[in-house]
């Protein structure tokens, strides 16, 4: 019986070192029976991840509201055009001078450039409002990504705090007479328990691995994305204002206006945006987006 003891007494000893070994190295303290955690340096990294792309999705959404409001106008402006070149042919019928013609002209020129602006508007909508549109739903899935994230850290605390139920258990009745059997069950579920805790430790740190990994490279690409988004809106201006002042061109020169007229060159080709088609990391397992 004293041998019996003896050996009760040296397992309860070893497994209460290795479970305070455990415990020592990743809980606070424990409240009320729930496990508490310091934040790890993933923890703070997460923490900028996260103030950082809620101001970026703030101010973001803002700017896209006004680039709506733009490209909206944009494509008024060309249907405006169009509606001012109808009335101006219109009245070129009441005419049978030379006034006549001018109004036919003008009706005319108005109505090419009104079909070189909404060719334009249509144009940023497709190369400037839905690139950040896109933008916007990535900052959206990065949030996702932050929630996922935040679930497997309540993942491994909840893990931490049953573990420690289970081992303060465990500890009452072993070395117990009498208690053998029961120990030795609840033994069972405190090694169970660790499992589920290492479990829980390795998704969160590939979780959060994954999280800043790609949120590194979000940050390394961001610069060159915007710079081609506005590369190709200038691209765009350009053409489009090189089309219209050969059109009011040539209206001078049906005027008999002198030659010295304002001319545009356009030298670099833009670079289509490329937000597009690049993969989203952010998205849930088992989803395939892409933005």
């Amino acid at each position: 019986m004293s041998r019996a003891k003896d050996e009760a007494k040296a397992s309860k000893t070893k497994l209460s070192t290795s479970m305070m070994s455990v415990f020592s190295s990743t809980v606070n303290k424990v409240t009320a029976g729930v496990v508490t955690i310091d934040k790890s340096d993933d923890d703070m990294a997460i923490d900028s991840i996260q103030a950082y792309i809620t101001l970026f999705q703030k101010c973001l959404s803002q700017t896209l509201k006004e680039v709506e409001s733009y490209c909206k106008k944009s494509r008024d402006t060309g249907h405006a055009l169009k509606s001012l070149a109808d009335s101006f042919e219109m009245l070129a019928t009441t005419e049978g001078s030379e006034l006549q013609s001018l109004l036919s002209k003008s009706g005319s020129v108005l109505a090419s450039i009104s079909t070189s602006k909404i060719i334009a508007a249509t144009e940023e909508v497709k190369d400037f409002e839905e690139p950040l549109e896109e933008y916007v739903r990535f900052t959206e899935s990065v949030q996702d990504a932050l929630k996922r994230r935040e679930a497997k850290r309540s993942d491994y605390i909840t893990a931490l705090t049953d573990h420690h139920a289970k081992d303060q258990s465990y500890q009452k009745v072993l070395g117990v007479p009498g208690k053998e059997s029961d120990a030795h069950s609840k033994q069972e579920k405190v090694v169970a328990a660790q499992a589920a805790v290492d479990k829980a430790k390795q998704d969160l740190d590939d979780c959060s691995s994954s999280l800043i990994r790609n949120f590194d490279h979000f940050k390394l690409t961001k610069a060159n994305d915007f710079k081609n988004i506005f590369n190709k809106l200038t691209q765009i201006q350009l053409e489009a204002l090189a089309k219209q002042t050969s059109l009011f061109n040539d209206m001078q020169g049906f005027l008999g206006v002198g030659d010295d007229r304002p001319t545009f060159v356009t030298t670099h080709k833009a670079q289509a945006p490329t937000l597009p088609s690049v993969p989203n990391p952010f998205a849930d397992e088992d989803e395939h987006t892409e933005v």
